[in-house]
């Protein structure tokens, strides 16, 4: 069985690094980026079955970066 697959876009070092270790301890596999157009080149390069992001990343603000996934995966969860 392969585990959920989670990009975490996340610039506040340690809530990403808390975040990950929740996340891994109930088996999911995790990236992570610290900034918006990072985890958006992520993305494009890798499939995810869910992202979870800040609105608040440099780089690409997070809603730019939502969208930019909508249109990339238009059916990808995003929290």
């Amino acid at each position: 069985m392969t585990s959920t697959r989670i990009l975490l876009i996340e610039d506040d070092a340690g809530a990403a690094s808390a975040l990950k270790q929740v996340l891994a301890e109930e088996s999911y596999e995790v990236t992570t980026a610290t900034r918006g157009d990072d985890g958006l080149a992520l993305a494009q390069k890798k499939d995810f079955d869910v992202v979870i992001t800040d609105l608040k990343l440099p780089g690409m603000d997070g809603l730019e970066l939502i969208r930019h996934l909508h249109e990339l995966r238009p059916r990808i969860p995003i929290i």
